[in-house]
């Protein structure tokens, strides 16, 4: 094997190991999305009302609110 393929594979493994990097990276993100509630956040502070308590979105107990 010559140097130029041996930099060429290790170009590519480091290339895949960049790809699955990002892939878990985002699918860590999606789990704490999930898991935080983003989706069932309300928007503009929590607040739907002036005078209505906090809401939190789903699967958040507030135990840390």
């Amino acid at each position: 094997m010559s140097l130029y393929d041996e930099n060429a594979y290790e170009q590519c493994l480091n290339e895949e190991k960049k790809l699955d990097d990002e892939k878990r990276k985002a699918e860590r993100i999606k789990r704490m999305r999930g898991w935080l509630g983003v989706k069932g956040a309300v928007t503009g502070g929590g607040h739907p009302d002036d005078n209505g308590p906090l809401l939190y979105g789903d699967g958040h107990s507030g135990w840390n609110r």
